[in-house]
């Protein structure tokens, strides 16, 4: 288990207070490609009830959220914030709300290559603005951080042979190899479990502490 994760953390009544405050009436629209394609799935997940993801880089994502022993829920295009004021409408919907026990975390997924457009950069930082305003930090989650050393294909692997679900349940500790008890898990599996735990808790410790603006002035 890493140190414990801060700096863009906000804890659990101090997130759960704001967001109902910034709640948009609309509901988070789909994400469209330029060729007319909803990229999109939903995945079966022991952490979240309902898990949708609108790019590859998400999905991504989202398997790291759903390995990390760290991490134990987590929330996928749940709501649009909005972020307007008097004289002009700006929303926001977060691709991922990760929540670490009594601490939570708001979070934007980005290719890298994105963060390079102007576009893409002067709409995330004044989401950034914007959020940092209402007191709740922005983590920018890259397809670098999660992609790197081969990692999605040892969760991928993980995933593949780790027990299926079955019905949703909120009250298991989603950490465990096998949260429902059912099966133990060879030494071998196990190993390669904790060994995942601890380079995707390792990742999003890094990634918690990490100022957004270095990524735009790197990119």
């Amino acid at each position: 288990m890493p140190k414990k994760l801060s700096t863009r953390l906000l804890s659990r009544p101090q997130l759960s207070k704001l967001l109902p405050q910034l709640k948009s009436p609309r509901k988070p629209s789909r994400v469209i490609t330029p060729g007319g394609i909803t990229p999109r799935g939903s995945p079966s997940s022991w952490k979240c009830q309902s898990p949708c993801f609108q790019s590859l880089v998400e999905e991504d994502c989202q398997r790291v959220a759903e390995i990390a022993s760290s991490v134990t829920s987590y929330e996928t295009h749940s709501l649009t914030f909005e972020l307007g004021t008097s004289e002009r409408s700006f929303r926001y919907t977060p691709d991922l709300i990760l929540w670490f026990g009594d601490s939570g975390a708001v979070c934007e997924v980005k290719p890298r290559s994105k963060l390079s457009s102007r576009k893409t950069a002067t709409r995330l930082k004044e989401v950034i603005d914007r959020l940092d305003h209402h007191g709740i930090p922005l983590v920018l989650m890259l397809d670098t951080d999660v992609r790197a050393h081969n990692l999605q294909r040892m969760l991928l692997l993980l995933q593949r042979d780790r027990p299926v679900r079955g019905p949703f349940q909120s009250d298991i500790d989603a950490s465990q190899w096998d949260p429902l008890g059912r099966s133990a898990g060879s030494a071998e599996v196990l190993a390669r479990w904790k060994c995942a735990q601890r380079i995707c808790d390792e990742l999003l410790h890094r990634v918690m502490r990490r100022d957004p603006g270095e990524l735009f002035s790197a990119a």
